[in-house]
């Protein structure tokens, strides 16, 4: 009664207490993060580079993207992707694999075919010009074997990278039939349905929301760096998510896509794996769900002469504008 009258806070059980403190909390974490400044990109050119990329697989009946085209895609919204080569023949996968050097990993090139290991698409840890031929001879003999080898063009070539040296994640979209894209961000690899570590978020993303989301998964905290392992590039992390989240508003055509896994560690940050399903090609726009949240306008940007760019602000312009107040007279 006198905590009371003195308007200090008291409760009569602790688990009130802790859930109240927990409150404050998040509350204090969302306050900060409302007075961090994001950044904000344009990603005019890399919108057209995506849109003829899924003009071509519409153009060829197609409504998945290969392997390979899926990591262009990524590639032209400034996502690391791991070198990718397409070779149609057992010598040209050979020859591929001599001028990236050894060890190589061999991937199914198909244009019907999403989950490549579940067919026998993936062969590693290939040391030379044999085991690559032999290998690309394998993957088309699992396909017949399976009356698969409609969905054989061929292989793609690429280096193989150490995953023990860093953290396989996962980020991906989808399309809720209510809130339209949502990003999803967490543990990756071939265990990514055991372990369940992932966080949801509705695009476009900022760094500052990407952070967020990215906080809420248990291996954020091991991409700090823990037990003497460097942290990861956090930074370059959240830009990546973010480009990710706005690849998925840029292009409303996409229906799912997921990088998985996407490689962090202390020496960069890579897409090792890409897979991207469209629409089908003769759906309407104005039959697919739109964002939740509304994207940068960036159609109502201009140029005017000698070069001046008029466009809406950003929230990114925070500082500009400080500065620009400081310039006004009384």
């Amino acid at each position: 009664r006198i905590l009371r009258k003195a308007g200090i806070p008291n409760f009569d059980f602790p688990d009130r207490a802790c859930r109240l403190f927990n409150y404050m909390w998040s509350y204090s974490k969302n306050i900060q993060a409302i007075y961090e400044t994001p950044n904000v990109i344009n990603h005019q050119t890399q919108v057209n580079i995506a849109r003829n990329i899924i003009e071509k697989a519409y153009s060829e009946g197609r409504d998945l993207l290969t392997e390979l085209e899926s990591k262009q895609l990524l590639s032209a919204y400034g996502i690391p992707t791991v070198p990718t080569i397409y070779a149609g023949t057992a010598e040209d996968a050979g020859n591929e694999a001599e001028k990236l050097g050894y060890p190589i990993v061999l991937k199914l090139h198909s244009y019907t075919i999403t989950h490549k290991t579940d067919v026998g698409g993936v062969i590693l840890n290939l040391r030379n010009k044999k085991e690559v031929i032999d290998g690309f001879n394998k993957i088309k003999e699992s396909l017949k074997s399976l009356k698969l080898e409609n969905g054989f063009q061929g292989v793609t070539v690429q280096p193989m990278l150490k995953l023990s040296d860093g953290y396989e994640l996962l980020i991906g979209s989808s399309i809720d039939n209510q809130l339209g894209p949502i990003c999803v961000f967490g543990s990756g690899g071939t265990l990514v349905e055991v372990n369940k570590d992932s966080a949801l978020a509705l695009p476009p993303l900022n760094t500052t929301l990407a952070k967020m989301v990215m906080s809420k998964t248990k291996i954020y905290k091991a991409l700090k760096g823990i037990r003497g392992r460097k942290p990861c590039d956090i930074k370059l992390l959240e830009q990546i998510f973010v480009n990710f989240s706005e690849l998925t508003v840029d292009i409303p055509l996409i229906k799912e896509m997921d990088i998985n896994p996407l490689l962090a560690s202390a020496d960069g940050i890579i897409a090792l794996d890409a897979r991207v399903v469209l629409y089908k090609h003769d759906i309407s726009i104005d039959n697919i769900i739109k964002p939740a949240i509304r994207s940068y306008p960036i159609d109502y940007s201009t140029k005017l002469l000698n070069n001046i760019e008029v466009r809406p602000i950003k929230a990114s312009d925070v500082n500009l504008m400080t500065d620009f107040e400081k310039l006004l007279s009384d």
